[in-house]
């Protein structure tokens, strides 16, 4: 994580960070200096997530009974005076149906951020690139994948697509962590 130095970090399947009241999230957080919000939700035991951010979290709320695994939404407050408004999601693993009602329920949920600078990072469990329903809801909503093509993916509204400069994915980040590779979106947001 260091070599990339994200200003905004989406973590999904911590799932050891909720024990010892949630001494290794915190001890994450202090070690590289960002402030942690970090819920357990869903109706997985094993459902934590969290925002990371090097900015203030202005805003959160978590949606515990809305997803099989987690989503968590948080305003950002930037530095440049711009609010982002992060969406960080854990779509169920099993079934499409399930996937298909859980994005519904966001896109409910992102229906006043629309025209606001909001994106959405999450392991979404279904691929952008085979065009399965799920993401076609998604696109139909004028929501545009810009970065991921399988599992993990950042999806921006319109509006916030000119300022996407940089999209990478690091497959020699994750050698034996994890079986999910880290996709990088670089903004740039002009000042105020």
């Amino acid at each position: 994580m260091k070599i990339v130095d994200p200003d905004i970090l989406g973590i999904q399947e911590a799932y050891l960070w909720q024990l010892n009241d949630e001494a290794i999230a915190r001890e994450f957080g202090r070690q590289i200096g960002y402030e942690l919000l970090h819920h357990r939700s869903g109706k997985s035991e094993r459902s934590a997530r969290s925002p990371v951010t090097k900015f203030k979290i202005k805003n959160a709320v978590d949606y515990p009974a809305n997803f099989t695994r987690a989503a968590l939404s948080a305003e950002i407050e930037l530095p440049n005076g711009h609010v982002l408004n992060v969406f960080v999601v854990h779509l169920d693993s099993m079934s499409s149906q399930t996937r298909i009602n859980e994005v519904t329920f966001l896109l409910d949920q992102l229906k006043s951020h629309k025209d606001e600078f909001t994106l959405i990072i999450g392991d979404m469990n279904f691929s952008a690139r085979l065009k399965q329903k799920e993401g076609n809801i998604l696109r139909e909503d004028g929501w545009i994948v810009s970065a991921g093509d399988w599992v993990d993916q950042i999806w921006v509204v319109p509006v916030l697509v000119p300022y996407v400069t940089t999209i990478q994915v690091w497959s020699d980040m994750v050698t034996g962590a994890s079986d999910h590779y880290p996709t990088v979106v670089e903004v740039n947001l002009p000042s105020k």
